[in-house]
């Protein structure tokens, strides 16, 4: 007499399985530090997500805003939020290209500006490259 065993699976941990095989296969894609820092970064979304009852893969744009604002409330510096964003944009791409979501919701979102740049127009001409073109001449002066 043959028997078998039945195992009851919710559609919960369907998408669970799924969450957690789109994160293995976006971090399977790097190494060293770089993987560690998206781990870290995907790591505190995730907590995020549970804290505000959102699937991983059912988060919209707004979500992605939410969690960026939430960031900057609690003092985070502007150059962690855009490094944390960045890898969100480049895990839901990932998932929008491998198929698993039809749009990215990261697609748009607003990262902050980082206070450490400057535009062409701030920059001076002692941390400007020399130029080596010669205005009066018909062709580029040669750099030594």
């Amino acid at each position: 007499m043959a028997t078998t065993a039945a195992v009851l699976v919710r559609t919960d941990d369907l998408v669970d399985v799924r969450e957690r095989a789109s994160i293995a296969g976006f971090l399977a894609g790097y190494t060293g530090t770089t993987r560690v820092s998206y781990t870290t970064d995907l790591r505190l979304f995730l907590a995020w997500c549970a804290d505000s009852n959102v699937r991983l893969l059912d988060v919209k744009r707004a979500h992605l805003e939410l969690f960026a604002r939430r960031m900057e409330a609690e003092g985070r510096m502007r150059s962690t939020v855009a490094r944390r964003l960045s890898t969100l944009g480049s895990f839901y791409r990932y998932c929008h290209t491998e198929g698993l979501l039809e749009r990215n919701p990261a697609a748009n979102v607003r990262r902050p500006k980082s206070t450490t740049s400057r535009a062409p127009s701030e920059w001076t001409e002692a941390n400007s490259a020399p130029c080596s073109y010669k205005p009066d001449s018909d062709r580029p002066a040669t750099t030594p």
